[in-house]
Order: structure tokens, then C-alpha cells, then sequence
């Protein structure tokens, strides 16, 4: 069989990184020798631009407020709303986005806060005014008419998932009065949020710890979240964050009552919009089956074995006499700290030229035509992103210093932009914007085929690192958001009857079994749930990453194949999920494009990642070893 065009490319780029020759084929372009920096002038050239570009906005909104002001008597109305919808969202991207990207450039812009009090007000505006006045005119619309319309006006198809949206967020139809003490249920919330914030954050417990040199040291609630790369000393390590949880322990009644009070709050507000639990109710937005978060938790202990394999041959890579959780996330030596712009885009190039050409072709303008900042600035936001411009393209931002982190940051976010530049070429703009699931499961694809690059070009220290870097996102990823959602699931199934002893239960067999029974527990350790935000602040959000990560797995397996034909529909079906956007419900659209997650098996391509992992970072045993 003669080979693809992916394939010459791959080869190609694999010839160039051999003979040393690829990094200074694109050091020869002048904008790819050094970390570089975005144009924000092609959005708007200054400040009357940018009120121009807010003037539009306005109107659309006050448009927008207009036409929902008394019921639509047709097809014809029903789409004259939605597509002045469609133009507040495009406006809103410019104008929002500009001034977004300026302060995630620079804390202190002067001119973001000299125009976000006006974009401030447009949003309350929309949000206060116009978007309620909508939402009641789609509420007020009866289902069989809006069916008939849609299967009369071809302009309506592209809307049929966006219409969807209010009877997923409520299937029993509700009364305004319903509504109405429903909304103060998000008012809880808020509530809920700053008391968990106030007793975590604001007030969180002043502890400090003596070291082995001598030494005392103060722990903040920082410094617990980084005592892997803070603390080099195991045994240093492991009394710090017993010290860490054992404080939090002794606020674990006030937030067991805390999370006492979310699990009846859930249970109440799913059981009145008509959902089977909090967990539908959770998922509803993005039509995500429950069902599906179940068969992640299944995965995840059916990966344990694996799991346990891997932490027996870190505790050898480590070399601690005892390992336990304080050590799961501390890297293994060998990582490189130096790579340069130049590799960092050949190897993303690559990496991303085995998914398929078209995402290699996107991947090369991300590159090519400066969409992405990653220059490091005093005042600028460390955490990177990817936020679409509809009018211009993808814009990218990153600390890149040439660690792998960086790297592997670089190649998730350009991930998601490959993805948004599709999308909205292939879709209007209703469409266009993919959901979370399937939003982070392209930017875990984009890593996992960075993560085989590196490994296929790595030996010895660097392979085992690199292998251990993998192994930290599936552990974070995959199989932290999977215990963390059987915990939530256990915790919720109480209906708020329970106390701090009962959660530190309930946790700990957790901890034993999706770690395969490899970790040395401390009973500090029972009170890791309180480290969790999100049990106090998004119930049951989290689990879409882990269900993004297999859903990764399961693709890339068909991607990675051996079998030429199979590897070719892989890719094809790739990119056809990257253009269709918000089309259909994500985990139908992941499903055609080869990674069912209702189906066991999808979910099991973790695990074999996993033992594949495994069988890299365990020694090598001798010949004739059984």
C-alpha cells in the first residue's frame, strides 16, 4: 500500500529531526527563533476602534431585547433572533476577547481598565436584560411547534442543539414561579463558595512543620498544593503534609456540615427540574449520559493493577524507603529543562502532522501566522489559554521557559485552537463552539501524540521521565477526577447523613483501590477529600476531563494503529469531529468519530495506556526471569 500524505510528512519531519536539520529549518523564519508575541492591533487598532467595535455590540444586544419581546409568530422571526444572537456572541468575542487578551497580557493595562467598566455594563445589560427576555420567549415556545419549524426552515437546523439547551437544563416544564425559587438556589451557591473559600483560603489553618536540617517551615495553602516540587526531602515531605491534613482535619466537621448542606441543595434542585439525580442534572448541559461517568469510574478501577505497577517503579525511580501520596506527584529525574522555541515547535509539528493533515496544516498556521504569545512578561498571566476571536482566528497564550511543562502546556492550548479554527470554518457560529468533553478531549490528543513523539526520540533517564510526565497527567486527569466522582457519588448517595469519620472512610478505600493497594497510607491522609474544591463548588463537574482523557485514548489507539487503513479513518474521523463543532451532543459526536463512552471498552483504552506506561518505567528483568 502506498503511503499517505501524513505519512511522508511524518517521515520527512523524522529525517529533518535526525539529521538536526528541522530546528534550523525553522529558525530560518523570523518569527520562530524566540518565544513570540501576538499583534493585538489587527483586532483593533486603538481605543475609538475598540467603542466602534462596542457600539455593535450594543445594538445587537438592544436587537436582540427587542425581538423577544412578544412571542414569535414564525419560523422566519424565530431565526431573525437567533441570528442577532449569533452577532452579540461575535461581537462580544472582538470586543471581550481584546480586552481579555490585553489583561491576560498585562495585569495593569491601562487602556483594559480604562474601557472594562463599558463592556462591564454591555454585559450586564445582556445578561439582566435582553438574555432573560430571550430564554423566557424560547421557554414560552410549545415543543410541537418548534419541531414543526425546524423541519420546515433549513435555517433553523443549525440551531436545533442550541434550542435544546433550556429542556436540558430543565426536561419538567416549569412555572415562573418555579424558576423564580429556583434562581435562589444559585444564590446558595455563590453563598456556598465564599464560606468554603472564607475557611480554605481566607482562614486557612496556620501550621508549621520542622525539617530534618533544622529548619521550620510555614505552610500555606499554596505550598500544600506544590510540596512534590517544594520539598525534596521524602521524609520532610511526608510530615509536611501530615501536618497539612491533620490541621484540616480538625475543620472537618464544619465541612462535612458544609458539604452536608450541598448534597440535600443538589439533591433538591435535580429533584425539581426533573432529573434522576445531581448527577444527570450535572451533566444535562452537555447531554452527557450518566451512565457514562459510571463506566469512568469502572475504567479507572479496572486500571488499579496498572496503576499499582507504575507506583511500585516509582518508588524504586525515587528511591524512598516508603511511598505514599506525598510522593505521587513528585517527578522523576531526567526531564529536560532547555528546550528551545525552535524544538518546541518541530516537535508540536510533528507530533500533530500523526493526527492527520489537515490538523497538521492548522497546526503549522498556529506557527506560521502568529497566533500564539508566549513571550514571559512581569505582569502576565501564568496559566495558559486558548480563546477564539471569530472575525480573526485562535488566540494562543503560554509562559514558554523551555521546560517539558511548558512544552506540553504549549501543545494542549494549540490543541484547543486547532480545534476552535475548524470548527468555526466548517460551522456557523451557533454551531461552531465545541463543549468542554469534547473541547479538552482534542487538547489531550494533541498531548498523547506529543508524548509518543518524545518518547520515540528519547533514551535512557530522559525516556523514563518522560514516560513518568505522561503518567502525572493520566494520574491527575484520568484517574484522580475518576475517584474523586466514585467518592462524590458515595458522599451524595448519604443524602447529607453523614459525618467527617464517615467521608475520611469513604475516601481512604478510594484511595486504596484506584491506586491499586501500592500506596503506604498516613491517617492524616483520611482528610484529602477536603483538598478537593470542587465537592464544595461544582459537584460532579470535574469527571468530563477524566471522560476526555479516554475518550483521547480510545482515538489515538486507532490513530497509533499499525494497520494503515484503520490509521487513515482515524484521522479522517478526527478531523470531522474537530470541524463539527457544537452539531450534536458531544458524546454522540466522540461516538462517530470512534470512542463510544458508554461502551466499556473505550474506557479500557486507558488502562492499556497505562500498562504500556508501566512496561516503560519498570526495569528491565533479567533474561530467563519468569
Amino acid at each position: 500500500m502506498r503511503p499517505t500524505a501524513v505519512e511522508n510528512r511524518r517521515r520527512r519531519l523524522r529525517e529533518l529531526c535526525a539529521l538536526g536539520l528541522l530546528a534550523s529549518t525553522i529558525a530560518a523564519s523570523p518569527v520562530a527563533t524566540a518565544p513570540p508575541e501576538v499583534d493585538l492591533g489587527r483586532l483593533f487598532a486603538d481605543a475609538a476602534a475598540w467603542h466602534h467595535g462596542a457600539d455593535a455590540l450594543a445594538a445587537a444586544i438592544e436587537r436582540v431585547k427587542a425581538l423577544s419581546a412578544s412571542p414569535w409568530r414564525s419560523a422566519d422571526e424565530l431565526v431573525a433572533t437567533l441570528r442577532a444572537k449569533d452577532e452579540v456572541h461575535r461581537s462580544a468575542a472582538e470586543v471581550d476577547g481584546y480586552l481579555g487578551l490585553r489583561e491576560a497580557f498585562d495585569a495593569t493595562d491601562e487602556m483594559a481598565a480604562t474601557l472594562r467598566p463599558r463592556m462591564a455594563a454591555l454585559a450586564t445589560r445582556w445578561e439582566g436584560e435582553a438574555l432573560p427576555a430571550f430564554e423566557a420567549a424560547v421557554a414560552a415556545l410549545e415543543a410541537a411547534t418548534l419541531e414543526r419549524w425546524l423541519a420546515a426552515e433549513p435555517s433553523l437546523r443549525p440551531y436545533r442543539w442550541s434550542l435544546g439547551a433550556g429542556q436540558r437544563a430543565a426536561p419538567r416544564r416549569l412555572e415562573p414561579r418555579e424558576r423564580e425559587l429556583l434562581g435562589l438556589i444559585d444564590v446558595e451557591r455563590r453563598g456556598t463558595r465564599q464560606l468554603h473559600t472564607a475557611l480554605t483560603l481566607l482562614e486557612a489553618p496556620e501550621v508549621e512543620v520542622g525539617l530534618a536540617s533544622g529548619e521550620r517551615l510555614a505552610i500555606t495553602p499554596a505550598l500544600a498544593r506544590n510540596l512534590s516540587a517544594e520539598i525534596a526531602d521524602p521524609v520532610d515531605r511526608r510530615r509536611a503534609q501530615s501536618a497539612w491534613r491533620e490541621a484540616l482535619g480538625r475543620r472537618a466537621p464544619s465541612l462535612s456540615a458544609l458539604l452536608a448542606g450541598v448534597v440535600r441543595r443538589e439533591a433538591s434542585d435535580a429533584r425539581q427540574r426533573g432529573f434522576a439525580s445531581p448527577v444527570a442534572a450535572a451533566l444535562a448541559e452537555e447531554a452527557i449520559p450518566e451512565e457514562v461517568v459510571a463506566r469512568l469510574v469502572e475504567g479507572a478501577r479496572a486500571a488499579g493493577p496498572a496503576v499499582g505497577r507504575i507506583h511500585a517503579a516509582r518508588r524504586t525511580l525515587l528511591a524512598v524507603e516508603r511511598y505514599g501520596t506525598a510522593d505521587i506527584r513528585v517527578p522523576v529525574a531526567g526531564l529536560r529543562t532547555d528546550w528551545t522555541w525552535v524544538e518546541a515547535r518541530a516537535a508540536i509539528e510533528l507530533a500533530a502532522a500523526g493526527l492527520g493533515d489537515e490538523i497538521g496544516r492548522v497546526t503549522a498556521r498556529a506557527f506560521r501566522e502568529g497566533w500564539i504569545d508566549a513571550v514571559e512578561r512581569p505582569r502576565k498571566r501564568p496559566s495558559g489559554f486558548s480563546t477564539y476571536v471569530y472575525r480573526d482566528h485562535p488566540y494562543v497564550s503560554v509562559v514558554f521557559r523551555g521546560a517539558t511543562a511548558d512544552l506540553f502546556r504549549l501543545a494542549h492550548e494549540v490543541g484547543h485552537a486547532v480545534h476552535h479554527q475548524l470548527a468555526f470554518e466548517a460551522q456557523p457560529f451557533a454551531a461552531a463552539r465545541p463543549s468542554v468533553l469534547a473541547s479538552e478531549t482534542a487538547a489531550a490528543l494533541f498531548e498523547l501524540a506529543l508524548a509518543r513523539q518524545l518518547g520515540e526520540l528519547a533514551s535512557g533517564a530522559v525516556a523514563a521521565a518522560t514516560a513518568d510526565f505522561e503518567v502525572q497527567t493520566i494520574f491527575r486527569t484520568f484517574v484522580g477526577t475518576a475517584l474523586d466522582a466514585d467518592f462524590e457519588i458515595a458522599v451524595h448517595a448519604l443524602g447529607g447523613e453523614h459525618d467527617g469519620a464517615k467521608l475520611g472512610e469513604l475516601y481512604r478505600e478510594r484511595l486504596v483501590a484506584f491506586h491499586g493497594g501500592a500506596l503506604e497510607l498516613e491517617p492524616a491522609d483520611d482528610h484529602g477529600w477536603i483538598e478537593t474544591p470542587h465537592f464544595f463548588t461544582a459537584p460532579f463537574y470535574m469527571p468530563r476531563y477524566g471522560l476526555s482523557l479516554a475518550a483521547a485514548a480510545a482515538l489515538f489507539e486507532r490513530i497509533s494503529s499499525p494497520d494503515a487503513v484503520i490509521r487513515e479513518s482515524a484521522q479522517r474521523d478526527l478531523a470531522a469531529l474537530l470541524r463539527a463543532g457544537a452539531t450534536d451532543s458531544p458524546v454522540e459526536l466522540l461516538a462517530r468519530a470512534g470512542a463510544d463512552l458508554r461502551r466499556p471498552e473505550t474506557l479500557a483504552a486507558v488502562g492499556r495506556r497505562l500498562a504500556g506506561l508501566a512496561d516503560r518505567l519498570e526495569p528491565p528483568r533479567r533474561s530467563g526471569a519468569r
